[in-house]
């Protein structure tokens, strides 16, 4: 399985959409972690693949939420000037 990309996250532009996946990320994440503990086969790779698609969901949460915030000042800019 292929490392998974930023561009891959384009399709999810809503914060709801992105939480649900950060969740399921993160829970995939603790089953792996629960596998471990309990000596169960798992495959080490698994656990660098859903660490970069946490870090990769938390970065675009954060560009949407900046996305968010300068949308109000810009409407505040473009009234005041008229």
């Amino acid at each position: 399985m292929k490392l998974s990309k930023f561009k891959d996250l384009d399709i999810i532009t809503t914060l709801e959409d992105l939480d649900e996946e950060l969740f399921l990320q993160e829970k995939a994440l603790f089953d792996l972690a629960m596998r471990k503990k309990l000596k169960q086969s798992i495959k080490p790779h698994f656990f660098v693949q859903a660490k970069r698609r946490i870090s990769q969901l938390k970065l675009k949460k954060s560009h949407l939420l900046e996305q968010i915030k300068s949308v109000p000042k810009k409407v505040e800019n473009d009234l005041s000037k008229n």
